[in-house]
This record gives structure tokens, C-alpha cells and sequence, in this order.
């Protein structure tokens, strides 16, 4: 990023990228959008940006972005809703581990009820 910093203030660059209809005043902005998040950005893939938003935006470039970000919002939405359905499966499975462990608590406790008579005497329990 520092080195970044100091070509833009190179006036051979300014000139340049006024030549690829690039206002210098956004280079600091078209180094963000270049950066993977890593705070650098190579020559190459400076180059191949700089030449690739050179002008205005055309129409179809405005149209190919809109029906990009309409895919990924029908896309965010369908994840929305799978989350929404996975969060009402896990409740509905809290309920029945309750349900089950509330069974089993019952069962636990009345477990001697159902032993045979002449096990009792041995186990010491008492009907």
C-alpha cells in the first residue's frame, strides 16, 4: 500500500491514467477495489483493473451488475429461508429430546414396578 501511496503522487501515472479516462483523484479508490483484503495489489492486477474501468460505465455493463445482484438476492433469500427452516427442525428436535428425556426420567423412576416378584428380594427394593 505504501508504495501505492507514493506512485500516485507520480505525475507520469496521473498522466496515464487521465489517458485511460481514469480521474487520478479515484486511484486510491481503485486500489480498494483491487485489493483482495490482503493491503496489496500487484502490478499486473493493477494494470488489468485500471484498463477494465477505464470510462464511464455502459449499459450493458450497468444491466449485467443489476441482474447480478438480483441472482445473489434470490440466492441470499433461499439461504434465508433453508436457515429459518433448519432453526424450526431444531426446535422441533429440542422438544422431542425433552419429550424423550422427561419419558425416560418417568421410566427411571418407576423401573422396579415392572421387575419380576422374585427379583426384588435380591435387589432389596420394595413394591
Amino acid at each position: 500500500r505504501d508504495e501505492f501511496d507514493a506512485a500516485t503522487r507520480d505525475t507520469e501515472l496521473k498522466a496515464w491514467m487521465e489517458a485511460l479516462d481514469i480521474n487520478p483523484d479515484d486511484l486510491q479508490g481503485l486500489f480498494d477495489l483491487l485489493d483482495t483484503g490482503d493491503g496489496q495489489v500487484s502490478a499486473d492486477e493493477f494494470l488489468m483493473g485500471a484498463t477494465r474501468v477505464r470510462g464511464t460505465a455502459r449499459n450493458i455493463d450497468v444491466a449485467h451488475l443489476m441482474v447480478t445482484a438480483q441472482r445473489l438476492e434470490r440466492m441470499v433469500e433461499k439461504t434465508q429461508s433453508g436457515l429459518n427452516k433448519l432453526d424450526s427442525l431444531e426446535a422441533h428436535l429440542h422438544e422431542m429430546l425433552q419429550a424423550l428425556k422427561c419419558k425416560d426420567n418417568v421410566a427411571s423412576s418407576s423401573w422396579a414396578v415392572s421387575l419380576p416378584r422374585q427379583l426384588l428380594p435380591e435387589t432389596g427394593l420394595k413394591r
